[in-house]
C-alpha cells in the first residue's frame, strides 16, 4: 500500500503543477500525453503480474531454480519489448495523437510530451520484472522502497524541470524520464544485496524452453486482453471528456485522479493477495487461502468506506488544491458525487484481479473484463444524451460488474487452480523422471 499510495501522489503533483500555469491546456496536455502510456505499459504489465504469481507459485513450491528463471525470463521480454517501443516511436506518436481531439495546441503539446517520455520505457519495462519477481518472492519491501524513492524523485525533477528550466509539460516528461532510470538503479541494488546468489541459476536455454515459454506467454497472453480492455475503457472516457471542450477534459482528468488515488492504494491489498495466493497455490493450502481472502475483503471494505467519506467531506476542498481555476474546480464540482460512491462500487474488482492473478486464472479474468467493457461501451451510447453524467454511470457499471463477475467465478476458477497447479507439478515431475 505504501509504494502503490507514491504513485498517484506524483499524478496529483502533475496535475497540481499543470493546474497553477495558468492554462487548462497544459492539464489536458499531459492527460492526452499519458494515453499511449497507459495502454502501452497496462498493456505489458504482464511483465510484472504474471511474473508475480508464477514466482509466487514456485516460491510456494519451494522451487528456487523456476524462481530465479522467471527473473531471467521477465528481464529479457521486459528488454525485447523496450526496444521494439522505441524503434515504433514516430509511428505510435503519429497515429495515436492522430485519434484523439482536442485543441491544436493541446495535441501539439501532449505529442512533445509522449516522444520525450517514451525515452523511458526500457526502464519501466525492466522494473516490471524486478517488481513482479519481488513480489512473488513475498518481498514488498524492496519494491516498496524503490517506489517511493522513484516517485519522490520523479516529483522533484519534474518541479526542477516546469518551474525551474521552464520546460512546462515537457518538463514533466524529462523528469520522469530521470526517474525512471534511478528506479531501474535501485531495483539492480535491491536485487544484488539480497538475491544475488540465485544468479547462479540464471540458464539461457532452461529460461527459453518452449513449453516454458509457451505457459509464460499463455498466461501473459490472458492478462494483455484484459488489460488493454481496462486502458480502452479509461482511454475512451478520457477521449469522450475532449470532445466535451478543454474545460470539461480538465475537470474530468481532475476527478480521475482521485480514482487513481483509491485505486493505486487498495492494490496494495492486492499486491498482497498475488504474493500469498501463489505462494497457498504452490504449497497446495486451500484452507490458508480461503482465509486470507476473507481478510483482504474485510480490510478491503474498511478502506473503501473510509475513502467514500473522505471524499464526501473534503472533496470540493481537494479540488481547490489540484487547480487554482476556480471554474474548472466549480465545473468538476457537479461530478463529485460519482467520485464519493466509487470507492464501494469498485474495490471488489481490484482484490479479485490480484487473488485471480496469484492463482494464474487469467482465462476467467479476462473474459469478465470483456463482458464489462461490452456493458460499457453499451452504456456510453445509449446515455450519449446524457453527456459527462452518462460517463461516469458507464464508468461506475463497468467497474461493478468485473467485481460482481468476478465473485461468481472465484470459488471454481481459484480453488480449480490449487488443483491443476498440483497435477502440473506431478506432470512436469513425471516428465523429467522419464527423460532421466
Amino acid at each position: 500500500m505504501l509504494s502503490n499510495l507514491s504513485v498517484p501522489l506524483l499524478g496529483l503533483a502533475d496535475i497540481t503543477m499543470m493546474g497553477h500555469l495558468g492554462s487548462p491546456v497544459f492539464i489536458g496536455a499531459v492527460a492526452l500525453g499519458s494515453i499511449p502510456f497507459n495502454f502501452i505499459y497496462s498493456g505489458l504489465a504482464f511483465l510484472r503480474m504474471g511474473t508475480s504469481g508464477m514466482t509466487a507459485q514456485h516460491y510456494g513450491a519451494g522451487n528456487l531454480q523456476a524462481c530465479a528463471l522467471m527473473l531471467q525470463r521477465a528481464l529479457i521480454a521486459g528488454g525485447v519489448l523496450a526496444l521494439l517501443l522505441l524503434a515504433m516511436k514516430g509511428f505510435i506518436a503519429t497515429t495515436g495523437f492522430g485519434l484523439l481531439e482536442g485543441s491544436a495546441e493541446t495535441i501539439g503539446l501532449a505529442k512533445s510530451y509522449f516522444l520525450i517520455r517514451i525515452w523511458a520505457a526500457p526502464a519501466v519495462l525492466l522494473q516490471f520484472g524486478f517488481h513482479g519477481w519481488f513480489i512473488g518472492m513475498q518481498d514488498a519491501r524492496s519494491p516498496m522502497f524503490v517506489a517511493i524513492s522513484e516517485n519522490i524523485l520523479n516529483i522533484l525533477f519534474n518541479f526542477m524541470m516546469v518551474f525551474g528550466f521552464g520546460l512546462l509539460s515537457d518538463g514533466v516528461a524529462w523528469g520522469t524520464v530521470m526517474a525512471r532510470y534511478a528506479g531501474l538503479m535501485l531495483c539492480v541494488f535491491f536485487y544484488v544485496r539480497k538475491y544475488v546468489g540465485l544468479t547462479a541459476l540464471f540458464n539461457l536455454r532452461d529460461a527459453m524452453e518452449i513449453r516454458a515459454l509457451k505457459h509464460f506467454f499463455g498466461i501473459n497472453g490472458n492478462l494483455f486482453v484484459r488489460t488493454i480492455l481496462l486502458m480502452m475503457v479509461l482511454t475512451l472516457f478520457t477521449a469522450f471528456s475532449s470532445r466535451m471542450g478543454d474545460d470539461m477534459l480538465a475537470a474530468n482528468s481532475l476527478l480521475l485522479q482521485f480514482f487513481f488515488f483509491f485505486s493505486y492504494l487498495i492494490d496494495g491489498y492486492a499486491y498482497a493477495a498475488e504474493a500469498l495466493t501463489g505462494k497457498y497455490t504452490g504449497a497446495g493450502k486451500a484452507e490458508a487461502l480461503r482465509i486470507i481472502i476473507r481478510h483482504l475483503f474485510v480490510m478491503g471494505g474498511l478502506w473503501s468506506l473510509g475513502f467514500t467519506l473522505v471524499y464526501l467531506a473534503g472533496g470540493r476542498f481537494i479540488l481547490g488544491l489540484l487547480t487554482s481555476d476556480g471554474s474548472i474546480v466549480s465545473l468538476a464540482g457537479d461530478y463529485l458525487g460519482y467520485i464519493i460512491i466509487l470507492p464501494v462500487v469498485s474495490y471488489a474488482a481490484f482484490l479479485w484481479d490480484g487473488i485471480y492473478i496469484g492463482a494464474t486464472a487469467t482465462r476467467t479474468l479476462r473474459n469478465i473484463m470483456m463482458a464489462a467493457s461490452c456493458v460499457f461501451l453499451a452504456l456510453i451510447s445509449a446515455l450519449e444524451a446524457s453527456a459527462n453524467h452518462g460517463l461516469w454511470i458507464s464508468l461506475l457499471a463497468f467497474l461493478f460488474i468485473r467485481g460482481a463477475g468476478l465473485t461468481w467465478y472465484a470459488d471454481k476458477a481459484i480453488f480449480n487452480g490449487i488443483r491443476g497447479y498440483k497435477k502440473r507439478k506431478h506432470d512436469n515431475a513425471q516428465s523429467q523422471a522419464d527423460m532421466q
